[in-house]
């Protein structure tokens, strides 16, 4: 979010919690908060798991600025505060986890003046979590085609993955995972030239996007596909 308000410094401590609290917060999310005039000013917070606490940062791109957060969560709703503070401002957010995603409120206290705004943020996944088996499933004008994607996380870092179905098993290529959104390549076995393009957005073990055919005699015939990780 890009607020304004960029003077705001804390220095604050993590605060504790159960370490079996049900939400995971940890990981870092991009967040979009409602500005009072109508613009949508962005922030990038973080949250890392230290024994039994939850630590938290907030940066801010405006001012290329990190500052450390008070975190709170509530493991009856996934709900999660956080906050922080200069002399006598602050600003505090709470909202509720779902999956990948977040959504609330923030409370701004700026030198006694106070008002409300809205948020949202998406939790970045990172590459190894694509890494297991997928169950895939293509639509298209009410047909259905199945079939088993398994993806494999290299020493290097690097992806690798095959689709095994009833047409035989079929080794993908360019595999990334980019501000949330899986995309790969299948080349065409049964017509020359042809490509399977895989383009859908990942939301913890669900993908949900399409399949773009390019190169077929139509020109572009398009699926709808979805994956759910099953190991």
């Amino acid at each position: 979010m890009r607020f304004i308000l960029g003077i705001l410094i804390s220095v604050l401590l993590g605060f504790p919690i159960s370490a079996h609290a049900s939400v995971d917060p940890t990981g870092t999310w991009k967040i979009e908060l409602a500005s009072p005039d109508g613009s949508t000013r962005k922030r990038e917070a973080t949250f890392t798991k230290e024994e039994d606490s939850i630590k938290g940062s907030l940066y801010n791109p405006d001012r290329d600025r990190t500052v450390p957060l008070v975190v709170v969560t509530d493991e009856s709703d996934n709900q999660i505060r956080f906050t922080f503070s200069w002399q006598e401002s602050s600003i505090a957010y709470a909202g509720k986890i779902e999956g990948n995603s977040m959504s609330g409120s923030a409370n701004f206290n700026i030198n006694g003046q106070q008002f409300d705004t809205t948020f949202s943020a998406t939790r970045e996944a990172k590459t190894s979590s694509l890494a297991g088996t997928w169950e895939s499933k293509l639509e298209s004008n009410g047909r259905a085609r199945t079939g088993t994607i398994t993806i494999t996380l290299g020493n290097d870092g690097a992806l690798s993955a095959k689709l095994s179905s009833q047409r035989g098993t079929s080794e993908l290529q360019d595999i990334k995972l980019e501000n949330g959104v899986v995309t790969f390549v299948k080349p065409g076995s049964d017509r020359a030239n042809v490509l399977h393009n895989y383009r859908g957005l990942l939301d913890g073990d669900d993908i949900k996007g399409e399949m773009i055919m390019n190169g077929s005699p139509d020109g572009q015939e398009g699926f709808s596909w979805t994956a759910t990780k099953v190991d």
